[in-house]
């Protein structure tokens, strides 16, 4: 079974602004590089996917808090030994947004070869109070926690 969680943030009423969301699969080789897959392996693995705010809209913390509600999900469920994403850096505020959150663990543009050009980064996996406040303001969670077959 898959833990995962899909979280929304709205403002106003019923205004959709952005999703985010995490799953317990780790990145895959191929594409990725394969010491990437051992390192961060499905099951043991949190990662953040899909973390996306309308532009009109950045700028306003949300992707942070949707980012914290995702943490503190992880946290709650227990059993990972990492949180993961990779990101495409070349999606303006994006490189700057993820390295303020975590430490980069390859950034594929510095390959002989180039790669995918995509930035791999790993957050910190802390508990609720920490960094992370459930519930954050903002958010609202879809779905969560639907076992889904892996």
């Amino acid at each position: 079974w898959q833990r995962q969680t899909l979280i929304a943030a709205f403002i106003g009423v019923g205004i959709l602004v952005g999703p985010a969301a995490l799953d317990s699969r780790g990145p895959q080789h191929p594409p990725n590089p394969a010491w990437l897959a051992e390192r961060y392996p499905s099951g043991e693995t949190a990662q953040l996917r899909r973390v996306y705010v309308r532009p009109e809209h950045r700028r306003r913390g949300l992707a942070r808090r949707m980012v914290d509600e995702l943490v503190a999900f992880a946290v709650a469920e227990g059993g990972y030994r990492s949180l993961y994403l990779h990101t495409d850096p070349t999606v303006p505020g994006a490189e700057a947004f993820w390295r303020s959150l975590g430490k980069v663990v390859c950034d594929e543009r510095s390959a002989p070869d180039g790669g995918q050009g995509i930035l791999h980064v790993e957050l910190p996996l802390l508990h609720p109070g920490s960094h992370a406040e459930v519930g954050a303001p903002g958010t609202r969670r879809v779905g969560a926690g639907t076992p889904a077959p892996s």
